[in-house]
């Protein structure tokens, strides 16, 4: 984390940070396919865990780890004792706990199977100090989540989609847990309706609880990876987005990506993996359709 450098980069009326983050080359650049992933054993299974790392116990089921990868200072991984299927739908409601009892100080993330889980076969959720997000810095200190965009407002629930920030993602605030839990499942099903998949459907989430309930981001993706990351030679930039990279802080591994990205590309990246404005609106449209 010593070797960790950042820049600031405007994208209109929003920011992002870029971090050059050297250590991460390995998960940036992972192989996440089927294949690749049946023939390595699971890093976050206990029996494989390295010999000195220590964890807290937390329900019946889970661990909490040190990230041994971090991207921040007290990066957790809050990882299932067995090795079950990175799918959050099954484990929304213990999600919704992890962030009310890691409340004030941490926000929570997840990642989908197919866009930005290093381990697609293994549940597990993150957690860090919130401040280091700037995207949830913007919309849930400076109370823009829900200012315009509004798809839901009710007393038990206020969905909205923000615009203005480069990339498309809805928003949900409630106190009621039961509430938030079924308008996300909504939501899930939705995005598998516009395009039905054999598995969850690609987003990525960031959480957190606070005097108001819960907030959380919710990240419908297009796309895993952009092109310019299977590019060859000059023209790669190795990036990969996940939770993190859509709540504003681009992991770079390689310090000549870090030094090249601008604005532009930054924008493009975010236009190409985040799900589409006609699909979007869609998702919009049957949300409002089913209140």
């Amino acid at each position: 984390m010593k070797r960790a450098q950042t820049r600031c980069i405007e994208l209109g009326a929003s920011w992002v940070l870029c971090q050059y983050t050297p250590h991460r080359i390995t998960s940036v650049s992972a192989r996440v396919d089927p294949v690749s992933v049946r023939k390595r054993p699971c890093f976050l299974c206990p029996q494989n865990l390295y010999p000195e790392e220590k964890g807290l116990a937390y329900t019946e089921d889970y661990l909490i780890l040190c990230n041994v990868s971090p991207i921040f200072d007290l990066h957790l991984v809050i990882t299932h004792c067995q090795h079950v299927p990175q799918s959050i739908q099954p484990h929304f409601d213990m999600a919704l706990r992890v962030a009310q009892d890691l409340s004030p100080d941490f926000v929570l993330i997840y990642n989908g199977p197919r866009c930005g889980a290093s381990a697609p076969d293994h549940l597990h959720l993150q957690a860090f100090p919130a401040q280091n997000l700037p995207l949830p810095a913007q919309l849930w200190v400076d109370d823009l989540s829900g200012a315009d965009g509004i798809v839901m407002n009710c007393e038990t629930i206020r969905i909205a989609a923000p615009t203005g920030f480069s990339r498309n993602f809805l928003t949900f605030e409630s106190r009621d847990p039961s509430i938030l839990s079924h308008w996300f499942r909504q939501t899930l099903q939705i995005l598998a309706q516009i395009e039905p998949v054999s598995s969850e459907p690609m987003i990525n989430l960031v959480m957190a609880h606070g005097g108001k309930g819960w907030k959380m981001i919710l990240f419908p993706r297009g796309k895993h990876r952009p092109d310019c990351y299977h590019r060859e030679g000059d023209n790669q930039l190795l990036i990969s987005p996940g939770a993190i990279d859509m709540a504003g802080v681009f992991v770079i591994p390689r310090q000549r990506d870090f030094h090249r990205v601008d604005a532009t590309i930054l924008r493009d990246i975010y236009k190409e993996v985040s799900l589409d404005e006609n699909r979007f609106s869609r998702v919009i449209a049957e949300l409002i359709r089913r209140k």
